[in-house]
């Protein structure tokens, strides 16, 4: 993570901070360089890891607008597997905008729920396979749309199978049918 694609000038340099948001466990810090501040946050305390740092772990329900850290700004947000489970996809990237310093970066990823297998589930009026509380049902297409809408420009992305082999991708359309058999979809943005 010396630095992060499509930067370029002042925003070259090597990202600083990084706000985790649906941290869980913290299991991307272990993965980050010592030199970065890991910050993260979660629903509940019982999500977040013990024996965490108080001045860098945050309870907060972000579906009610809640700021983790009020006043702080971060080099680079990651929001992985959570933004599913947000009730107002908008106001929550109006959110993460504000937490992401411009020229700052968010990497966003989120299973797709229009998936194969989950489509032929509800068309069989089955329980889904993934059986939990997801809310959004964004297609790629629209979360596109949100993200630009919410001030950020999006460098990167990719769709991933449910073995995590990286389909391909070609800017600028819906991916239709490719995009019923991607698992997951990842954005990497630019804040403007």
């Amino acid at each position: 993570m010396s630095t992060l694609p499509g930067s370029s000038g002042a925003q070259a340099s090597h990202p600083r901070t990084l706000l985790d948001l649906g941290c869980g466990p913290a299991a991307l810090r272990r993965l980050l360089p010592a030199d970065i501040a890991y910050y993260g946050a979660d629903l509940t305390a019982e999500a977040l890891p013990p024996g965490r740092e108080s001045d860098r772990f945050a309870v907060a329900d972000l579906n009610a607008d809640a700021d983790p850290f009020p006043g702080r700004t971060f080099d680079v947000l990651v929001v992985s597997g959570m933004f599913e489970y947000v009730r107002d996809p908008r106001a929550f990237l109006t959110l993460v905008r504000r937490k992401t310093r411009p020229g700052g970066h968010l990497v966003l990823t989120y299973l797709n729920r229009w998936h194969h297998r989950e489509l032929r589930a509800r068309l069989l009026h089955r329980a889904p396979t993934y059986p939990d509380p997801h809310i959004n049902f964004i297609s790629i297409a629209e979360a596109a749309r949100g993200i630009k809408a919410s001030g950020f420009v999006i460098e990167s992305y990719a769709m991933l199978s449910a073995g995590q082999r990286v389909l391909p991708v070609v800017p600028g359309t819906l991916h239709f049918p490719l995009n019923v058999l991607a698992r997951t979809f990842v954005f990497v943005c630019r804040r403007l």
